[in-house]
């Protein structure tokens, strides 16, 4: 996988200066720029999926997907993990 990413340009291996036996890894100037790209149109879809929902209709939302969470056993608050979109609290 890595040796991939090195090939496409997205990441470059570097000697530690510390210690011989190992490298480190560092994202390129393409790779952070395609993370920006995905990271901005995250943000578009995300102003196109709410557009016209009230904060008040999304938290409605959230509260219902927490019970169905709870009655499938899959409270994450309770159990620390997420099995799916998670929100910080």
């Amino acid at each position: 996988m890595l040796q991939n990413l090195e090939q496409k340009g997205y990441i470059v291996r570097v000697a530690s200066t510390e210690d011989a036996r190992l490298k480190r890894i560092l994202l390129t100037e393409k790779a952070i720029e395609h993370h920006n790209l995905i990271e901005e149109q995250i943000r578009d879809f995300n102003r196109e999926l709410e557009n016209g929902i009230t904060e008040e209709e999304k938290q409605t939302f959230l509260t219902i997907l927490d019970k169905m969470m709870q009655n499938l056993g899959q409270d994450s608050r309770r159990t620390g993990r997420c099995n799916g979109p998670c929100r910080n609290e």
